[in-house]
């Protein structure tokens, strides 16, 4: 379903979603720069696509970050820019529900990432946050991406690199529906926050 015509009712059933990750050089998303985007387009019934890219940043990467999310200077001296792998990530999500774990984080990146390279984004008029979703749902954890996939057991393999928590993103949020869908239809207005 287009998500132009998405109501709060909308059943989750009909819903394509896309989870994505970014990895940066730091959290000030007007100082640091997007490394990488990761993102899988998903139904409730299974994946659709995947989307991954690494992005070559203005500044040269700290060790810090390296070390972080295990992405080195040589790697990304050869990866595309920033302008064309935004482009590619914006139409890869057109027309589906943005899910992200801390979405405040990724979106102030994205937006200003846009802001930075003339680039259209209008933020969407749905989105989930993985992170404000579990704070609603369970009690008694804490709400890492990482600890919330150990709860759930999900697998989680490298985690901060991009695609591999978008991965966990998408089977998080299909836990936290399967953990609310009681009987019959669940309306996307049972995963906003």
């Amino acid at each position: 379903m287009d998500s132009v015509n998405l109501t709060p009712d909308t059943p989750t059933e009909t819903i394509t979603f896309v989870a994505f990750d970014l990895e940066t050089t730091g959290i000030n998303p007007s100082e640091h720069e997007i490394i990488e985007f990761g993102a899988v387009k998903f139904t409730v019934d299974g994946e659709l696509d995947e989307f991954s890219s690494l992005c070559k940043p203005l500044k040269e990467i700290s060790k810090e970050a390296q070390e972080v999310n295990n992405i080195t200077a040589s790697q990304l001296a050869s990866a595309p820019p920033l302008s064309r792998v935004l482009s590619d990530f914006l139409m890869f999500q057109q027309n589906c529900v943005l899910v992200a774990h801390n979405l405040r984080f990724d979106l102030s990146f994205i937006r200003e990432a846009s802001i930075s390279q003339n680039i259209d984004f209008a933020p969407h008029k749905y989105s989930i946050d993985t992170l404000a979703l579990c704070r609603r749902l369970i009690r008694g954890v804490r709400y890492s991406l990482g600890a919330l996939c150990a709860y759930f057991e999900i697998e989680l393999v490298h985690s901060h690199r991009a695609l591999h928590d978008a991965r966990a993103c998408k089977e998080l949020l299909l836990k936290c529906i399967d953990k609310q869908q009681i009987m019959g239809t669940l309306p996307l207005k049972e995963l906003l926050v």
